[in-house]
């Protein structure tokens, strides 16, 4: 009887050709039907093709490995041949911030978290807004009043300003009723807070109405740019 010999898991094998069984390489005769056995290789040729195609599939690896660490370097570097590349293969998005009204009490002001995602570029801060004193009494110094101060601060500078000190901010509106809100920020990841300050005022609340929203260009998921500043980290870069 002939069998044909090959490679299963690392290890030589022959396979019975008559009940299918498969046999250790050596063997005499078949464990299942007892017939003799006589092992016959592969023709050459399959053997070569076998190999061919897996030398191939290595070649094919390597270069995607090469192209994928390649593409990666080039996106991620500073320079501006690459800079303009991620501005122009950047997809918009806009995240509102804050839309409706809500209610600001004397002496206290409202502020809204903003996360900048990394990799992000173009990004900006833009929106309207609009106060009008609730029912309170006035001084006669004039103090009171509608409007109030918009203030758009980095994490640092916000805590700074919270605890009553003065700080420089990416935006500040002056005492305004209503207003406009243009404000640039830097590419990048980080973190801004968007105030809303009635702080002056000590006996008028203020109802206000803002609309307000945050907008940035990103070219790839959020989630490659944590790896890679992960990845930056455990080089110590």
């Amino acid at each position: 009887m002939l069998t044909f010999s090959g490679n299963l898991l690392g290890e030589e094998f022959v396979l019975c050709p008559e009940c299918n069984d498969v046999l250790p390489e050596g063997v005499k005769a078949c464990r299942s039907c007892v017939l003799p056995v006589r092992v016959v290789s592969p023709p050459q040729e399959d053997r070569k093709s076998a190999l061919s195609n897996k030398n191939v599939g290595k070649i094919g690896t390597f270069f995607l490995l090469l192209f994928i660490i390649v593409g990666l370097i080039a996106l991620f570097s500073n320079n501006s041949v690459q800079q303009y590349l991620r501005d122009r293969i950047g997809t918009v998005q806009e995240r509102s911030l804050t839309e409706g009204k809500f209610h600001l009490k004397s002496s206290e002001f409202v502020s809204y978290k903003i996360v900048v995602p990394a990799g992000a570029t173009d990004v900006s801060v833009n929106g309207s807004f609009k106060a009008i004193s609730t029912p309170a009494k006035k001084n006669s110094g004039g103090e009171e009043g509608d409007g109030v101060e918009v203030y758009l601060l980095t994490d640092a500078t916000f805590v700074v300003w919270r605890n009553g000190y003065s700080a420089g901010s990416e935006y500040e509106s002056g005492r305004l009723a209503e207003g406009q809100i243009h404000a640039q920020l830097p590419d990048g990841g980080a973190i801004y807070y968007l105030v809303f300050s009635n702080r002056f005022s000590h006996q008028s609340a203020k109802s206000v109405q803002a609309n307000v929203s945050l907008r940035y260009k990103s070219w790839l998921p959020e989630y490659l740019f944590t790896l890679k500043d992960r990845f930056e980290n455990l080089l110590g870069l």
